[in-house]
């Protein structure tokens, strides 16, 4: 959710001044923290070898890491399908546990890779820019056909996806212009 300051003046004989700062929020929810325990809080879509919620996470309690033990050239892939009415930006914290060069963690938009990631790779925090429209953004872990190493997987966390509502607009008004007015008590 966005939060928007509206600020609330009050205008007497020439001079205004600061009443209140009220907040609106807009659009809907667009971070994933994973903390809910499962994939509901959004509508996420997975292939035959889903990612699971787990611990380890980059903050708080849970995270989404690709399914383990994939048999060679099998991938494990987390989409989701986010319209937004604006250009704006798609942010998460990422790590990697592989094989270096072989086993690759890879984030999409629209079937274009952003990032490709392999070897032991810590905690490490992406961002890239989407432009205003509806994208398939896609997280995925493949295996080749051959060794393992480390725990195998790739870990994501705190997705901060793009704006997702109606833009607002908002306009100087006069409606109490000339009239008593009291606000709050």
């Amino acid at each position: 959710t966005t939060v928007i300051p509206f600020y609330l003046y009050a205008t007497t004989e020439g001079s205004s001044r600061l009443v209140d700062t009220l907040f609106l929020s807009c659009g809907s929810g667009n971070t994933e923290d994973f903390e809910s325990g499962n994939f509901s809080s959004l509508p996420w879509t997975q292939n035959s070898n889903p990612w699971e919620i787990t611990g380890n996470a980059y903050d708080g309690d849970f995270c989404a890491r690709s399914k383990t033990r994939l048999n060679g050239q099998q991938e494990s892939r987390l989409n989701i399908t986010w319209n937004s009415p604006n250009t704006d930006s798609i942010s998460f914290y990422y790590k990697v546990s592989s094989e270096e060069g072989y086993d690759l963690f890879r984030f999409y938009i629209d079937g274009m890779e952003r990032l490709s990631a392999s070897g032991e790779v810590d905690w490490t925090r992406a961002c890239y820019p989407i432009s205003a429209g509806t994208h398939i953004i896609s997280f995925s872990y493949a295996k080749d056909r051959y060794a393992e190493s480390g725990s195998d997987c790739a870990w994501i966390d705190n997705i901060s996806l793009p704006f997702s509502g109606d833009i607002c607009h908002f306009m100087i008004d006069e409606v109490c212009k000339d009239t008593p007015y009291e606000f709050g008590e």
